[in-house]
């Protein structure tokens, strides 16, 4: 069993790294077109922030009502994090499928809005693809092929955005997925950890039987 100094250490280093992990993230949203569930997920990230850098001073001040209802807290946002992490497996497995319709509603009205137009040329341009399957997309639709299908050289991308969007996701998915259940088992330990010290801090007399 570990000692109380131990466990104080424990869980001040946890909790600065959650700390951590929400500004590095709350930085990165920020960098997003602001609306209403990325507003949601700042203000959560700044919250669970204040909830670990109480726990640092529960700990520092030997305080174990305050560790209790900190412990309390990351239960919940573990929560989030947890489906969080379920919604974004179910999202992987049907990706094909939901991007396939997302991008022919989109590529659909390329001459109809200029925000959609826009959108598209950048897709094109940043994944080096053309239409949703390839070229034949735009020739189907009696649409002039965008000059954000062709490269330097003036040719046509042979690959389709869905393909490429999807390869990529592919590549990168892994490493979000192991990211994610870090996350998860640092607040577990946090939790763990906030209860075993502030159980310890109440009662100290029975750890030194």
């Amino acid at each position: 069993m570990c000692s109380e100094k131990t466990l104080r250490i424990i869980v001040i280093a946890l909790n600065i790294f959650i700390i951590i992990l929400e500004i590095v993230k709350v930085a990165a949203e920020l960098t997003e077109e602001i609306d209403y569930s990325l507003i949601f997920v700042i203000i959560l990230g700044l919250i669970v922030c204040g909830v670990a850098l109480a726990a640092i001073f529960g700990s520092i001040l030997r305080k174990p009502k305050i560790l209790r209802i900190c412990a309390y807290a990351l239960i919940v946002f573990l929560v989030f994090v947890i489906i969080a992490v379920i919604i974004s497996i179910y999202a992987f497995v049907t990706l094909e499928d939901s991007k396939r319709e997302e991008l022919i509603a989109t590529f659909d009205k390329y001459t109809e809005n200029k925000d959609d137009e826009k959108y598209v040329d950048e897709l094109q341009k940043m994944y080096k693809c053309c239409g949703v399957d390839d070229s034949l997309y735009w020739i189907k639709m009696n649409i002039t092929i965008p000059d954000s299908c062709k490269g330097k050289d003036n040719k046509i991308y042979p690959d389709g955005c869905l393909s490429q969007i999807v390869k990529h996701t592919k590549k990168t998915y892994p490493v979000i997925l192991s990211i994610s259940f870090i996350i998860v088992g640092l607040y577990v330990a946090a939790v763990s950890t906030a209860f075993s010290l502030s159980s310890k801090l109440r009662n100290p007399q029975r750890d030194a039987e």
